[in-house]
C-alpha cells in the first residue's frame, strides 16, 4: 500500500481487492478495485436453517439466565446439521469470500455494451494483502418470518496463523 496513503493504519491493516464483474448476456469483463481495512467473511452458506434454530428460551431469573440461555441455544444447535448451512471454518468463509458468483436476477448491474441491467458474475480477488488482516465474520442473518435479524450462534475455527497468497 506504498502509493495510496502513508498512515500507519493503511499500511499495517489495508487490503487491496479486485472483483471481476462479467455480463452475461455479452460476456464482456469488467475490473474494479477497492481498498479495505477489513473482510466480512459469511457464516451462512446461502440457505438459512428452520427458524427453530434461532428461537431461545429466555428465563426471568438474572443469576443463571446467561447458563441458561447457553445451554438452550446448544441443545437447540445439537438438533441441526451446521455445516449444511453454516461455514464451520474461517477457511469455508473465505473459500465463499472468494468463489465465482452469479448475482440474483433482482441484483441486476447496468452493462455499458448491452446498454441495459443484465445479470452478471462476480469474482473478488485479493490483489494485495496486508499485515495483519482483520476479519469480520458476518454472525447476523435477517429473518424474513420476524422481520428481524437473528445472531447465527456458532463457533468457528480457525487457525492463529494462515498462509493466503494474492492474486
Amino acid at each position: 500500500m506504498k502509493d495510496r496513503d502513508h498512515s500507519t493504519i493503511s499500511e499495517k491493516f489495508s487490503s487491496l481487492l479486485g472483483e471481476r464483474i462479467k455480463c452475461l448476456s455479452c460476456k464482456k469483463p469488467k475490473a474494479k478495485f477497492n481498498e479495505e481495512l477489513c473482510l466480512s467473511i459469511p457464516l451462512v452458506k446461502g440457505e438459512l436453517p428452520p427458524a427453530e434454530y434461532f428461537q431461545v428460551s429466555s428465563t426471568s431469573s438474572e443469576s443463571d439466565n446467561e447458563n441458561e440461555e447457553s445451554t438452550s441455544i446448544k441443545t437447540k444447535k445439537a438438533k441441526f446439521n451446521s455445516s449444511k448451512y453454516f461455514n464451520t471454518s474461517l477457511d469455508q468463509g473465505l473459500t465463499q469470500y472468494l468463489n465465482l458468483e452469479t448475482l440474483d436476477a433482482d441484483q441486476k448491474l447496468y452493462c455499458s455494451t448491452c446498454k441495459s441491467q443484465t445479470q452478471v458474475s462476480k469474482q473478488t480477488e485479493l490483489w494485495e494483502l496486508p499485515e495483519v488482516l482483520v476479519v469480520h465474520v458476518k454472525r447476523f442473518v435477517f429473518s424474513a418470518e420476524d422481520m428481524d435479524f437473528e445472531k447465527v450462534h456458532e463457533e468457528i475455527s480457525y487457525e492463529k496463523e494462515m498462509t493466503i497468497q494474492s492474486t
